[in-house]
Formats: C-alpha cells, structure tokens, sequence
C-alpha cells in the first residue's frame, strides 16, 4: 500500500499505541474510516495477484456493511463528542484547578442527552449529530485555543499532492455518509 500512496499518513493502528481507554476504539475507528479507499484500492489490485489471506480477509471486512456502520458510527462519536470531551476533561478553573465533580456531572448528563438523541425513534432527531455546527456542550472561551489548535492539524490527501485540514475533511466525510 505504501507504493499506491507514499505520501499517506501511516497511523499506528494498534490497541498498544493508543491504550485502553474508551477513546482508543473511537481513533482506531477514525483511522480506519480515513483508509477505507486506499485499502480498497490496495485489495482489489491484490486481487488479480495470488491470494493472500490477511490482504483478501481485510478488503471483505472494510467491504461490508456491517463494518463499514460500526466505524462511521464510532468516527461520528469520537468527532462530533469525545474529542471535545477530552478537550474539556483538562481545562482548569481560574485558580488552576481540574473539573470538579459537579462539572464532571454535567458532562455526564450531557452525554446522557446525546444518548437519549441517538436512541430516538425520530430521525431527524438521530440526524442531529452530523450537523457541522454540532456540539452537546454548552460554550466555554477556554476551549478557544484547544479550537485553533484542531482547525490547524492538517492530514495529506489520499494521493499526498496537497495537505487538507483534518477536522474538517473528517467531518466533511463523516457527513458524506462514508
């Protein structure tokens, strides 16, 4: 693969790198949701070659549906929520302490309110979360540098011939129904 697209990001794709905590599946997902093309490029090619269990068993996986669902769905959650979500967890208060457990409580509800959007039998409702102006948070001007510093993180096209804006090309295809 990395002779089709030499200029491609190549993320670390493993649960050792990323850890066990809840947003290691969420950017393992997002990763993978990113290389669904180049790998599908890859595999077919491979396909007029002799086989090759690992290559011919990933392109079936990335093909179907099911999966396909389950990765839009977690790079959905890890874009629209958990990044802000984790963004938020570090902010200190004026006197530089971390959130206090009243603050954690109303992040809890707010994720419980995502929960209860999602799970709605209305779709449009469902649909909400991939608005682009999407955010179950309320506002907070402490977020401000942590919102530059996400807008600036830039990821090279799949063909490497420009670099595009990571946020945005995410949520652009997030919301492109992958």
């Amino acid at each position: 693969m990395r002779a089709l697209y030499p200029k491609h990001p190549a993320p670390s794709m493993g649960r050792a790198v990323l850890g066990g905590r809840f947003e290691g599946t969420l950017q393992l997902s997002a990763d993978a949701f990113i290389l669904f093309e180049p790998i599908g490029v890859f595999g077919h090619r491979g396909l007029l070659r002799d086989a090759n269990t690992l290559r011919d068993s990933v392109l079936l996986r990335t093909m179907t549906l099911p999966t396909r669902a389950d990765v839009h769905v977690q790079t959905t959650m890890l874009h629209q929520v958990f990044e802000e979500l984790q963004a938020r967890e570090n902010l200190k208060d004026e006197n530089g302490r971390a959130l206090d457990p009243i603050a954690v409580a109303g992040l809890i509800d707010k994720l419980w309110e995502v929960a209860e959007m999602l799970t709605s039998p209305d779709d449009d409702t469902v649909l909400q979360i991939l608005r682009e102006d999407y955010c179950p948070f309320p506002p907070d001007v402490r977020l401000a540098e942590w919102l530059v510093q996400r807008a600036r993180k830039t990821v090279p096209t799949v063909d490497g011939t420009e670099e595009v804006p990571y946020h945005k090309m995410l949520g652009d295809l997030i919301r492109s129904f992958g």
